[in-house]
């Protein structure tokens, strides 16, 4: 009984860190707000695009009319993995793993 208490605990805690992480993540769908988060200028997020590093229908998409909205939780991985630079294969696979424990898949 108490071992299950203490789980109900600790995932209440979980559930309100994700709420207050929620709260504090920027809204990360339109470029501006992107390239902030990225701390990018405009050409430098130019060149990404065309390089592929911040792929279309992976890290963006283009609405019907044409609009492009980002995907948050994409560009979030992204940052984390180094921004498409090539970073050692220890620190990717902590990145993925603090990812999927927060539900983000890459």
């Amino acid at each position: 009984m108490y071992l299950e208490q203490k789980l109900e605990e600790m995932q209440d805690q979980l559930k309100q860190l994700t709420q207050f992480m929620m709260l504090m993540m920027p809204d990360l769908r339109s470029k501006k707000d992107v390239m902030h988060f990225l701390k990018i200028s405009h050409p430098t997020m130019q060149k990404y695009m065309e390089e592929g590093r911040i792929k279309k229908g992976v890290h963006y998409f283009e609405d019907d009319d044409g609009d492009i909205e980002f995907v948050p939780e994409q560009i979030i991985a992204f940052r984390a993995k180094g921004m498409g630079k090539r970073i050692s294969k220890s620190k990717a696979e902590m990145a993925d793993e603090v990812l999927s424990k927060m539900g983000i898949t890459t």
